[in-house]
């Protein structure tokens, strides 16, 4: 994962930067690799980027095995609310 985009993303999500946002979001979603998929979904469920959400989730169903790790239980335990909200997108 490009380590700029994604601080960048997350300054551009504090300081309400749209366009700076949505050229963040396009990187990360290109990036997506089963290496750096649960960075890029935490990041986008805390900055609610619906897209990049869905994106990412997508990434995970075509690769089942990406989410079967200790990674994603970490993850659903610090946000428990981020599967309730990947099963509400289209």
């Amino acid at each position: 994962i490009d380590e700029g985009a994604l601080s960048v993303f997350a300054v551009a999500e504090r300081y309400v930067i749209k366009r700076l946002l949505e050229a963040c979001a396009y990187t990360l979603a290109q990036s997506l690799n089963s290496k750096n998929v649960f960075e890029i979904l935490k990041a986008a469920f805390l900055a609610n980027q619906t897209d990049l959400l869905t994106k990412s989730r997508n990434f995970m169903y075509k690769n089942p095995s990406t989410f079967v790790c200790d990674d994603w239980i970490q993850l659903g335990k610090s946000y428990p609310t981020l599967c309730q909200t990947l099963n509400k997108l289209k």
